[in-house]
Protein backbone atom coordinates (compact mmCIF):
# COMPACT_ATOMS: atom_id res chain seq x y z
CA UNK A 1 0.00 0.00 0.00
CA UNK A 2 1.45 3.63 -1.30
CA UNK A 3 1.79 6.41 1.40
CA UNK A 4 -1.15 8.35 -0.20
CA UNK A 5 -3.58 4.99 0.15
CA UNK A 6 -2.37 4.64 3.68
CA UNK A 7 -3.41 8.53 4.44
CA UNK A 8 -6.34 8.16 2.52
CA UNK A 9 -7.60 4.57 4.69
CA UNK A 10 -6.73 6.57 8.40
CA UNK A 11 -8.32 10.04 7.05
CA UNK A 12 -11.64 7.68 6.43
CA UNK A 13 -11.16 5.26 9.66
CA UNK A 14 -10.73 9.08 11.41
CA UNK A 15 -14.23 10.53 9.77
CA UNK A 16 -15.83 7.23 10.85
CA UNK A 17 -15.23 7.43 14.13
CA UNK A 18 -16.06 10.78 14.54
CA UNK A 19 -19.74 10.55 12.79
CA UNK A 20 -19.91 7.68 15.50
CA UNK A 21 -18.71 10.39 18.18
CA UNK A 22 -21.22 13.13 16.42
CA UNK A 23 -23.96 10.96 16.39
CA UNK A 24 -23.81 10.07 20.11
CA UNK A 25 -23.34 13.80 20.87
CA UNK A 26 -26.66 14.19 19.18
CA UNK A 27 -28.16 11.23 20.87
CA UNK A 28 -27.14 12.69 24.38
CA UNK A 29 -28.37 16.24 23.17
CA UNK A 30 -31.68 15.18 21.87
CA UNK A 31 -32.48 12.74 24.92
CA UNK A 32 -31.62 15.72 26.94
CA UNK A 33 -34.40 17.78 25.54
CA UNK A 34 -36.98 14.70 25.50
CA UNK A 35 -36.51 13.92 28.93
CA UNK A 36 -37.10 17.76 29.62
CA UNK A 37 -40.12 18.11 27.26
CA UNK A 38 -41.82 14.83 28.59
CA UNK A 39 -41.65 15.60 32.04
CA UNK A 40 -42.86 19.43 31.50
CA UNK A 41 -46.06 20.02 33.17
CA UNK A 42 -46.71 22.70 30.25
CA UNK A 43 -48.05 25.70 30.68
CA UNK A 44 -49.83 26.08 27.02
CA UNK A 45 -50.20 29.86 25.46
CA UNK A 46 -51.34 30.95 21.64
CA UNK A 47 -47.24 31.58 20.59
CA UNK A 48 -48.84 32.75 17.21
CA UNK A 49 -51.75 33.31 14.20
CA UNK A 50 -50.78 32.44 10.46
CA UNK A 51 -53.92 34.01 9.49
CA UNK A 52 -55.13 33.25 6.10
CA UNK A 53 -56.79 36.26 4.43
CA UNK A 54 -57.80 33.91 1.35
CA UNK A 55 -59.81 31.94 3.54
CA UNK A 56 -60.58 33.89 6.40
CA UNK A 57 -58.89 31.42 8.94
CA UNK A 58 -56.73 31.20 11.58
CA UNK A 59 -53.97 28.93 12.46
CA UNK A 60 -52.62 28.79 15.54
CA UNK A 61 -49.54 27.67 17.03
CA UNK A 62 -49.04 26.76 20.41
CA UNK A 63 -46.28 26.96 22.90
CA UNK A 64 -45.47 26.11 26.55
CA UNK A 65 -43.43 28.52 28.65
CA UNK A 66 -42.38 26.84 31.23
CA UNK A 67 -40.06 24.73 28.79
CA UNK A 68 -40.21 26.21 25.13
CA UNK A 69 -41.59 23.50 23.00
CA UNK A 70 -43.46 24.96 20.67
CA UNK A 71 -45.33 23.80 17.71
CA UNK A 72 -44.00 26.91 15.57
CA UNK A 73 -41.42 24.18 15.15
CA UNK A 74 -43.67 21.89 12.75
CA UNK A 75 -44.18 25.49 10.33
CA UNK A 76 -42.91 23.97 7.33
CA UNK A 77 -40.69 26.53 5.60
CA UNK A 78 -40.34 28.71 8.98
CA UNK A 79 -40.17 25.69 11.68
CA UNK A 80 -36.36 25.89 11.82
CA UNK A 81 -36.58 29.51 13.30
CA UNK A 82 -38.66 28.27 15.91
CA UNK A 83 -36.75 25.11 16.74
CA UNK A 84 -33.51 24.54 18.45
CA UNK A 85 -30.61 23.70 16.55
CA UNK A 86 -30.49 20.73 15.05
CA UNK A 87 -34.80 20.56 15.49
CA UNK A 88 -35.01 18.97 18.65
CA UNK A 89 -38.66 20.56 18.78
CA UNK A 90 -39.66 18.88 15.59
CA UNK A 91 -38.10 15.38 15.99
CA UNK A 92 -39.68 15.36 19.58
CA UNK A 93 -43.47 15.81 18.00
CA UNK A 94 -42.70 13.37 15.34
CA UNK A 95 -41.72 10.93 17.69
CA UNK A 96 -44.13 11.81 20.33
CA UNK A 97 -47.03 12.33 17.71
CA UNK A 98 -48.58 15.13 19.77
CA UNK A 99 -48.93 18.82 19.25
CA UNK A 100 -49.29 21.48 22.03
CA UNK A 101 -52.71 22.68 20.85
CA UNK A 102 -54.14 19.44 22.48
CA UNK A 103 -53.18 20.62 25.85
CA UNK A 104 -55.28 22.91 28.07
CA UNK A 105 -54.87 26.35 27.09
CA UNK A 106 -54.07 29.14 29.87
CA UNK A 107 -55.48 32.68 28.95
CA UNK A 108 -52.69 35.20 29.85
CA UNK A 109 -53.63 38.89 29.31
CA UNK A 110 -50.87 40.52 27.74
CA UNK A 111 -51.29 43.40 25.40
CA UNK A 112 -49.02 44.70 22.04
CA UNK A 113 -47.57 43.23 19.69
CA UNK A 114 -47.55 39.89 17.78
CA UNK A 115 -48.03 36.40 18.89
CA UNK A 116 -44.76 35.22 19.21
CA UNK A 117 -43.52 38.12 20.63
CA UNK A 118 -45.48 37.57 23.49
CA UNK A 119 -44.73 34.28 23.73
CA UNK A 120 -40.91 35.22 24.59
CA UNK A 121 -41.98 37.36 26.64
CA UNK A 122 -44.18 34.67 29.06
CA UNK A 123 -40.96 32.74 28.41
CA UNK A 124 -38.90 35.30 30.26
CA UNK A 125 -41.50 36.41 32.68
CA UNK A 126 -41.99 32.72 33.56
CA UNK A 127 -37.95 32.07 33.78
CA UNK A 128 -37.62 35.30 36.19
CA UNK A 129 -40.61 34.08 38.41
CA UNK A 130 -38.99 33.29 42.04
CA UNK A 131 -38.48 29.60 42.37
CA UNK A 132 -41.70 28.96 45.55
CA UNK A 133 -43.42 30.51 42.14
CA UNK A 134 -42.40 28.09 40.05
CA UNK A 135 -43.78 24.74 42.58
CA UNK A 136 -47.34 26.06 42.29
CA UNK A 137 -49.95 24.93 40.08
CA UNK A 138 -50.24 25.78 36.52
CA UNK A 139 -53.47 27.85 37.33
CA UNK A 140 -51.78 29.91 40.45
CA UNK A 141 -48.74 30.21 37.79
CA UNK A 142 -51.19 32.20 35.45
CA UNK A 143 -52.56 33.99 38.34
CA UNK A 144 -49.38 35.46 39.27
CA UNK A 145 -48.09 36.23 35.94
CA UNK A 146 -51.39 37.95 35.04
CA UNK A 147 -50.60 39.89 38.51
CA UNK A 148 -47.34 40.69 37.19
CA UNK A 149 -48.42 42.02 34.02
CA UNK A 150 -51.35 44.25 35.11
CA UNK A 151 -48.61 45.74 38.13
CA UNK A 152 -46.11 46.51 34.77
CA UNK A 153 -48.79 47.46 32.69
CA UNK A 154 -50.49 50.12 35.07
CA UNK A 155 -47.08 51.27 36.72
CA UNK A 156 -46.07 51.98 32.80
CA UNK A 157 -49.19 53.93 32.61
CA UNK A 158 -48.82 56.32 35.54
CA UNK A 159 -47.57 59.51 34.61
CA UNK A 160 -45.47 61.52 36.47
CA UNK A 161 -47.00 65.62 36.82
CA UNK A 162 -44.31 68.20 37.41
CA UNK A 163 -45.40 71.52 39.20
CA UNK A 164 -44.74 74.18 37.34
CA UNK A 165 -43.72 77.12 39.51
Amino acid sequence: MRKNEQDVTKLLEDLEQSDAQTKKTMQKYYDHYFTIYDNCDHLVVKSGDDYDSMEGRHHFHYGCIKCGLNTHAKDGYYGPAYDLPYSVMSEYFNSRGCYLGWLKQYEINISGGYLEQKFVRLCDIYQKLPKQYKELSNDEIVSKINERLKQNSSSSRKRTSKNVK
